[in-house]
């Protein structure tokens, strides 16, 4: 009974750090929707 803790634990810990890379991805994309959005502004602007 003692042999099966650490697996319960191990399984755990693996899901926790899948959920922060996802929040990280998301951050990334809000980032490049603005850069897109500066430069039809400045296209707009020099027409």
């Amino acid at each position: 009974m003692s042999d099966l803790t650490p697996w319960v634990y191990t399984r755990t810990q693996t899901q926790t750090q899948t959920q922060t890379q996802t929040q990280t991805q998301t951050q990334t994309q809000t980032q490049t929707q603005t850069q897109t959005n500066l430069f039809i502004s400045k296209q707009l602007k020099s027409s």
